[in-house]
């Protein structure tokens, strides 16, 4: 399986987010857009909103699905921390991330 990732804090996504999204769908075989915390960054909606409104934009897609990615502060390696990101932090039951 080909798989790309998206990666952005889309606050909120547009209508050049979906044209990407849609373009490399046609290329891969699934993507996965994933949202970003950047602690830098002071976005216009909460991390929640964003995952409710990117899942909304990218419904009618096939092979596309909304995760995200918090990284610890001084980690050695970013990890995913889901769990803050609320109780479905993704659209399918089986992410992938390393652990």
């Amino acid at each position: 399986m080909r798989r790309a990732i998206y990666p952005g804090t889309f606050d909120p996504m547009t209508l050049g987010h979906l044209d990407i999204v849609a373009r490399a769908r046609r290329t891969f075989d699934e993507v996965v857009v994933v949202l970003a915390v950047n602690p830098d960054k002071s976005p216009l909606f909460p991390l929640g909103e964003r995952l409710r409104l990117t899942r909304e934009c990218v419904a009618g897609l096939d092979g596309v699905r909304v995760d995200c990615w918090r990284t610890t502060p001084n980690a050695p390696t970013p990890r995913p921390s889901c769990a803050d990101c609320g109780p479905s932090a993704t659209s399918t039951s089986n992410s992938r991330w390393p652990s």
